[in-house]
Parts: structure tokens; sequence; C-alpha cells
């Protein structure tokens, strides 16, 4: 007899998240039950400014290391930590340098630049994309993104900030650092190294650096913002961002945004505030093509390689040859692919119009009909037009060709023949098809031999032939 699973009747009350975010739906006994659980949410922006975990914004321009998360109790074994560094000495800019995360016996270093993605395992370049049983890293183009399956946690890293999500139900009230307590209570954010809470996150912010040596940085003005004319600001509140305001609170964002340009003057550091505020409104499935508006008059433009075009709404991971599963749940800017067109590979950086065989000089490959001898040869050089399907194979000069499936590349390896037992002395050993085998018998036996043979060969079914000659028709000496 079956029992119907029980879910818990507290499970189906909606909280009330004090981030402003709204709470997430978790299923769980095998998608049997659902609760609704806050999301541990923390991010950093521009020069640099900080919402916790519980949505309280401050301000930090420290220039140093430190930890953004880590575990009060280890449960998880993981730890967050960014360096930062002065991008504006005059005006003492402090921004996001790379961010660092440390798991099990990992230290992944991720870091995303006006011109490249940098990602490191283990002090190990690696590709932008980077998959193992542990964690995966994939790219917008323009963001890096870092997945532990394990505990459900994702990092990401833009040139212009970080954005850090952690489950409710694996780290409600076990974090603390720069990002502050996860557990839907904002009091308690600013807390310290000894377990105490600070009335001051900004000089809370401060002691989490990584090093002694760090030195405190210049405090955070206190008195009122000066009058002043920050437009770029006002799009943050405008109706290109209306279907998000209700979702996600845009105030700190704004707040960040006049700061950077009445405090700072320095109006480009202001787009990281807006860039920072569309980003939330993506993860909501909110799309906003901001960075053309007429009111920033291309102050915040992005230009992408020349090869790639720039989306405001494109999927967090793109589609790929040997991929076709996105996620379109939410958006994310980046660059991506143009239309009509595939990445070749998660591992590679190409587009291609069509997902044939992918060759090491970058240009599809094809079966092709050269000298009379099938060639696996750049697409342009082929006579006929018979594409080479990934997974499909050939053969020529006795190595086997593969299309590879993974990375869409050919690869070869020696041909594999099986294994024959020696042949008789009726037979001769030959070559065919590349693999050694045994060819006719020998017409110089005696019918006594060729007798047994045939009896042994027949029990073995490994060759059956019959004599159709008479023993008078023998020439036997």
């Amino acid at each position: 007899i079956e029992l119907p699973v029980q879910c818990d009747p507290a499970d189906s009350v909606i909280p009330t998240c004090v981030n402003g975010l709204k709470p997430e739906k978790v299923n769980y006994n095998n998608g049997c039950c659902a609760k609704y659980e806050c999301l541990c949410r923390c991010s950093g922006w521009g020069d640099p400014h900080y919402n916790t975990f519980d949505g309280k914004y401050y301000a930090f321009q420290g220039n140093c290391d430190y930890v953004l998360v880590r575990e009060i109790i280890p449960r998880h074994n993981i730890s967050v930590h960014v360096k930062n560094y002065y991008c504006d000495i005059t005006n003492n800019f402090a921004c996001p340098e790379y961010v660092t995360v440390k798991y099990k016996s990992y230290e992944i270093k991720l870091a995303s630049n006006s011109k490249e993605i940098q990602v490191y395992v283990n002090g190990a370049v690696k590709v932008p994309t980077f998959l193992n049983e542990d964690f995966s890293i994939t790219t917008s183009g323009m963001a890096v993104i870092l997945n532990i399956n394990e505990i459900k946690a994702e990092i990401l890293v833009s040139h212009q900030g970080f954005e850090i999500n952690l489950p409710f139900s694996y780290f409600h009230g076990n974090t603390e650092g720069q990002c502050g307590v996860c557990d839907n209570d904002a009091t308690n954010d600013c807390r310290r190294p000894d377990g105490t809470t600070d009335q001051s996150c900004e000089k809370m912010a401060a002691l989490w650096a990584d090093s002694p040596e760090c030195e405190n940085p210049p405090p955070h003005p206190s008195e009122p913002l000066p009058t002043c004319t920050a437009q770029i600001c006002e799009v943050i509140k405008s109706d290109l961002f209306k279907n998000c305001h209700d979702i996600v609170p845009y105030q700190s964002y704004y707040e960040a945004c006049k700061y950077d340009v009445c405090y700072k003057k320095n109006d480009s550091m202001a787009c990281a505030s807006v860039e920072a505020y569309a980003q939330q409104c993506g993860q909501q499935s909110i799309c906003v093509d901001w960075r053309n508006s007429a009111d920033l008059s291309g102050l915040c433009a992005y230009k992408c390689a020349d090869h790639k075009v720039y989306k405001a709404c494109g999927p967090k991971v793109e589609k790929t040859c040997n991929q076709s599963k996105t996620d379109h749940q939410t958006f994310m800017e980046g660059c991506y692919c143009p239309n009509n067109t595939y990445l070749v590979s998660s591992t590679t950086d190409k587009c291609t119009p069509t997902c044939d065989c992918i060759g090491p000089d970058g240009l599809p490959r094809q079966e092709c009909e050269l000298d009379s001898s099938p060639t696996p040869a750049p697409l342009h050089m082929c006579k006929k037009q018979s594409l080479t399907i990934p997974g499909n194979t050939w053969i020529m000069n006795c190595t086997t060709y593969k299309c590879s499936t993974e990375s869409f590349g050919v690869v070869q390896e020696p041909m594999k023949c099986p294994t024959i037992e020696p042949c008789g002395h009726e037979y001769k050993s030959i070559i065919e098809n590349c693999c050694p085998t045994c060819g006719e018998y020998s017409s110089t036996m005696t019918i006594r031999e060729l007798n047994r043979l045939n009896k042994i060969n027949m029990i073995k079914k490994l060759t059956t032939f019959t004599v159709l000659v008479q023993i008078s028709d023998l020439n036997c000496t």
C-alpha cells in the first residue's frame, strides 16, 4: 500500500523578504511538496556599493582583499573573497578586480574586465567555460558565472561588480562577512568577525580584511548629497524600468548612482548602478534594453568583439552546436553570436552558421573526394558537398577519423582490428581493409591434409568450404 506524501501545511505560507525580492518556490520530496524561501542575494557594484543578503545598502572604498562570505559554522566548505583596487586614484575609487571562491579543495578565481574574462582553477588558467563533477563555469561574454550544484550556489562576476546567490535552506543564519547574515533580518547584517553587530556596515566592512596590512579607507561622506543634476540616474526611476520597480526595489541603486555623479563627479562610473539594477531585473525575467536609451546619449554604450553582437536580454547560457538547451527563464546582457549562427561549443568563442564538424583551423570539415581517396579537408577545398556530421567516422590511410560530438573537432586514432587466430598452412596472411586476415588456401597440400583441416575448420566454425574435385582429377606428386 502506497501512502500519499504528507507535506507540511506551514510550507504554504509565503514569507515577506526584507531584501525586497520575491520569495522563491522550492520543491522537495521528489517534487511532491513545495515551500517558499527568501533568496540570499548579495551584490557589489561600481566603486563599490553593496547590498547585503538582507538588503542593507552601504558604500565602502577599501583597497585590499576582503571576505565577502564565509560560514559561521563550517558545513559546506565554501567562502567567497574579493580583491579591490583603486580604479581611480585621484578620487579614491575602489573597484572589484576579481572574486575568489574557495570550495572544497578548489580555489576558483573569476575576473571580468573590459577586454576579457579570466578564469583560474587552483592557479591554472582555464577557458571561460569550464565543467567538472563539482562545479560549472559559463559566460555571457560580459560576465562569468560559477554554479555549484551540490549546494545550489551561484556566483556571478562582471566588469562592474559581482553577485552571490545562496539558498536560504542551506545557509540560513550561517553566513558572515561583508555580505552580512543570511537570515531575513537586516538588523544584524553589519556583523563583525567577533560576532557582535556594528551600527555602521561601512566600519564593519573594513574589519573583514584578509590581511592585517590593509589600511582603512577614507570615510564615506555623511553630509547630505549636494544639489546637482544627475540625469543618468533618472533613468533608473523612468518608465524604461517601470515593469521592474514593483519587483526589485530601486532606491539603493538610485542613491549609489547619485553618489557617484554628485560626490565623485564621475558619470561613467554611474553606469555601474544602472547596469546592476538592470541585471537584477533580468534575474526576475524582466528585460530592459537600457544602454541605448536616448537619455544616456551613448554614455554607457558597450561594444562587443567584431564577431559577436550585444544583446540586452540574452540567455545565461548560450546555445551551442552540442547543447541546444538554454536558460530562457532569466535574462542576462552579454556578447552573443549573431542571429542564425551558433556558438561552436561551450569551450570556444567561435560562431558558425552550421553545426558541422570543425577542424583545428576553425573551419567546417567534410569527407572529400581528393585524388579518389576520401580525405578530411577544409570546406573550401572540397569537391563534393557531403558534410561530415558530428559523431560520424571515416577511414583514411588506415587511420580512423571522427567528428567529435564534444569539441566538434576532428580527432584521429589508429584503426582497431579484430583478433584472429594464426592462419593454417592452407592460408596466406594478407592485409584487407587495413587489418590482417587469412587469404586463399594453397593448392599444394595433400588430400589427407585438406580433409583433416576441412573437418577442423568446420568444427571451429572459422571457415567452411567444400571440395568440389575428384581424386582422379588432382595431379598430386
